[in-house]
């Protein structure tokens, strides 16, 4: 009797034990209602497998379960478990987006370990005209030529259209039509609708120079490469006339480029910064010239009328004069490229 009174408890120990296990992992075992009532009415295997197929919202029964009236359709696909299990959204701490790089109020299904399930988005991205580069994320609708005012018809040639904008600049001999002015660097306004207050033209770039430290330097405006100090070249310590400025700037090879030339008046010109003299050049300039009162550099670009006359070139108030006769003699500043 003891033996077997022994194994009775012991079962129902075991029994009791396994039902409050079965318990502790279920969840709540009680049902919400009889198998025939709405309260026990669930979603299908159908339903979620099509929700996570292809979004459909399925409907769920409002009735209890109701026996098939007959045997299954064999000709149908129902999915099973495993179909389910692989429709399902796998984790993805790679290529998983976080709520910073969705916009603010979007909703979005996180894969990443720290952000999975519903989210919504608090992230802002912009663009910026000062870099060709895109942060990856989101972006609300944003139109470009507000992110960069220098999208517009004018600054692309015409017959090619970037980001939808189609451009309106002709091609000429040399150059793209318009071809707009750079600022003249005068920044002191002595009245009101003067050029130091509107400083109108192209912006000029930051560097304004780039020194190659090989006896070169380009003009990061305009694009033209100059001698840093064109009377350290041999043949150039003193002045020329007219005639003999172009044959020394033609013949000239230098730093590895052969295709030196005497500048025009505009490109002497465009070095000058009318807020400064002595020297007016532009406050980072890295040359060595002459600029004292007296000392004009030759252009190449004679006198309309009288050709025997050129202009040239004062750095040291910044104006162009041709009050030179071909046959006076003044300095000489190679330049190379420019189109």
């Amino acid at each position: 009797m003891q033996t077997r009174h022994g194994f009775m408890t012991g079962f129902l120990r075991a029994v009791c034990l396994s039902g409050f296990i079965g318990s502790a992992l279920a969840g709540n075992l009680t049902p919400p209602g009889p198998p025939d009532s709405a309260e026990s009415a669930m979603y299908t295997l159908e339903s979620i497998w099509a929700r996570l197929h292809d979004g459909t919202p399925g409907d769920k029964p409002t009735t209890g379960y109701v026996g098939p009236a007959f045997g299954p359709d064999v000709s149908l696909a129902i999915p099973n478990l495993n179909q389910i299990m692989y429709a399902c959204p796998t984790r993805d701490d790679e290529r998983g987006v976080t709520s910073t790089q969705v916009p603010t109020g979007k909703t979005f299904w996180g894969l990443t370990t720290s952000e999975w399930g519903i989210r919504t988005g608090t992230g802002t991205r912009v663009l910026s005209p000062d870099s060709y580069v895109v942060e990856a994320g989101y972006y609300e609708a944003t139109d470009l030529r507000e992110v960069d005012g220098d999208l517009t018809a004018e600054n692309i040639v015409e017959g090619v259209a970037i980001f939808g904008v189609e451009g309106t600049a002709q091609i000429g001999d040399g150059g793209v039509y318009p071809a707009p002015l750079a600022k003249t660097g005068q920044m002191t306004s002595t009245q009101m609708g003067d050029d130091g207050d509107f400083q109108k033209g192209v912006v000029w770039p930051s560097p304004r120079f780039t020194d190659h430290h090989d006896g070169t330097v380009t003009d990061n405006l305009t694009g033209l490469m100059w001698i840093k100090a064109p009377h350290t070249l041999s043949g150039n310590a003193g002045q020329h006339t007219w005639s003999d400025a172009v044959v020394f700037c033609n013949e000239l090879t230098h730093a590895g480029h052969s295709d030196w030339r005497l500048p025009n008046v505009r490109e002497l010109l465009s070095l000058i910064d009318y807020d400064n003299y002595d020297p007016a050049l532009p406050h980072d300039h890295p040359f060595t010239i002459h600029f004292q009162s007296g000392y004009w550099y030759w252009s190449s670009t004679s006198t309309a009328g009288l050709t025997e006359y050129a202009w040239i070139a004062v750095y040291g108030v910044g104006y162009a004069t041709n009050a030179g006769t071909k046959t006076t003699w003044h300095y000489v500043w190679p330049v190379r490229a420019g189109e």
